[in-house]
């Protein structure tokens, strides 16, 4: 359990850093790889490795590298996506 929150907290911390501008699309794509390579390893929880699927998704839309995406995303939206992805809705008591 240790070594999935690690690898999923440096997750967050790279997809924060790309929010900030001090991290590259290419640079969170790798910590998306090493997070699932991770997780396959270690047999991570579903639903932690289900996020970690999203964001390879999501990244895989806004790099679009080989045009090969039917619905890519800019580097705003995507940007946009991502920083919604820190927070969460409050429940009402």
């Amino acid at each position: 359990m240790t070594v999935e929150i690690t690898e999923f907290r440096k997750l967050l911390e790279a997809g924060r850093c790309y929010l900030e501008g001090t991290a590259a699309l290419a640079e969170l794509n790798g910590r998306v790889r090493a997070t699932l390579e991770a997780g396959h390893f270690w047999g991570a929880a579903a639903p932690l490795m289900n996020v970690t699927r999203n964001w390879e998704h999501m990244i895989n839309r806004a790099w679009n590298e080989m045009g090969e995406q039917r619905a890519p995303l800019t580097e705003a939206q995507f940007s946009e996506w991502l920083r919604q992805q820190f927070y969460f809705p409050v429940r009402d008591s």
